[in-house]
């Protein structure tokens, strides 16, 4: 909201569309910020962070008590609340950038996703010789379907208590055994499968293979996340929710990318990055999650971006499990999984969009598009990735 703001400026007349922004956002901020400090997590600058938030919500205060005085949130007052908490830096505070923020992170106990191998890439190198699963067997995939549309075998997934949905279908017993470590061979076996896929571009004639070793990166990275979430007794992810998780995972790539990370770009090999700055296979956007993710990496490593969609959709699960009662007393999955989606395509106050009976159409065709994906990998139909790419309109 802010980047787009910025790029159009209201008129002279209207309001100003930064302090509309700061007005909606710093109540949860200052909640953030509080529930971190209860926790501990501030550390030796709890004081400043705690200075941070006083001084913000006199500002907030102020705006909301003197409007007659013509008091107004501006810039500058925004750069004075930000020299609290760094007092003796010279830059402007709030410079713009894509720079990751490890204190960020942490402070939103946002993890480092996993990262494959490779180095990060130039823009300007040519597209790679395929290199995608040189004895198909080793995948683990079942035969592929004669066209598209028709069930692969891939789903559904066994019907189990707990996690046993880590046991996926599409895995081999040695590769669902590697899914259920949490230790280095999960992280060996993502990067193995990443590995196959290093500046990949799906094309006719590897088609298959692509489609086999992207289904196990994103089947590898779910049940990776499960594995990283499941310590918290409160986690919606302990229980059979977790197949619902990987479902959605899987639809959600096919949904926001076609399952590709990168294209085309001329003679040269590019990210996929849609108009509004989502990147690659999960389509993370770059202005949402900046400072919570390396943007680099989010362009150039398959396994790094869908590890950090991963993440994303775990805390969107979260988010509407916490209201799912309120509409569905005895769980439907589907549902949860479309709330998610929505969480994870508008953010957390769009879980329930979907619900309203007056959704406007372009989100209802987007919430609409994605069920259609759930139920076709709930049912073990394949995705058709180059049929899909055609299509793909982000």
């Amino acid at each position: 909201r802010l980047v787009q703001a910025l790029n159009n400026p209201a008129a002279a007349s209207g309001p100003d569309p930064v302090r509309l922004i700061f007005l909606d956002e710093w109540t949860q901020l200052h909640d953030a910020v509080r529930a971190a400090a209860q926790r501990g997590m501030l550390g030796a600058r709890a004081l400043e962070f705690m200075s941070f938030i006083s001084a913000g919500d006199a500002l907030f205060a102020l705006d909301q008590a003197a409007p007659a005085l013509g008091v107004r949130i501006s810039a500058a007052d925004l750069r004075r609340l930000a020299h609290i908490m760094a007092p003796t830096a010279t830059a402007d505070p709030l410079q713009f950038n894509y720079g990751e923020d490890r204190d960020m992170k942490k402070l939103f106990s946002v993890p480092e996703p996993p990262t494959s191998h490779h180095p990060i890439e130039e823009e300007n190198i040519p597209p790679s010789t395929p290199a995608l699963s040189p004895n198909p067997t080793n995948a683990s995939a079942p035969t592929p379907s004669p066209s598209p549309g028709t069930s692969s075998g891939l789903f559904p997934f066994p019907r189990s208590t707990g996690l046993g949905i880590r046991l996926l279908s599409l895995l081999s017993p040695r590769e669902a055994d590697a899914a259920e470590d949490t230790g280095g061979s999960q992280i060996s076996r993502l990067q193995d499968v990443a590995d196959r896929l290093y500046r990949q571009v799906v094309t006719e004639e590897n088609a298959e293979a692509y489609r086999r070793d992207m289904a196990m990166l994103l089947n590898l990275s779910a049940a990776y996340q499960l594995s990283q979430t499941t310590a918290s007794p409160a986690n919606a992810l302990d229980t059979d929710n977790g197949r619902v998780y990987v479902t959605l995972v899987m639809s959600t790539a096919w949904q926001e990318s076609c399952w590709r990370q990168f294209v085309m770009d001329g003679a040269h090999i590019r990210w996929l990055e849609s108009a509004t700055g989502d990147i690659g296979l999960m389509q993370v956007n770059k202005h949402v999650w900046r400072g919570f993710y390396d943007i680099d990496r989010l362009k150039w490593d398959v396994l790094y971006n869908a590890g950090a969609g991963c993440e994303i959709l775990a805390r969107m699960i979260q988010y509407a499990s916490m209201s799912q009662a309120k509409f569905d007393p005895v769980l439907i999955s589907s549902h949860l999984a479309r709330s998610a989606y929505a969480g994870y395509n508008g953010g957390p106050g769009a879980c329930n969009r979907w619900r309203r009976r007056r959704e406007p159409p372009p989100l209802k065709q987007i919430d609409s598009s994605f069920l259609e994906k759930y139920r076709a990998v709930e049912t073990g139909t394949q995705i058709d990735i180059l049929s899909c790419a055609r299509s793909w309109s982000h």
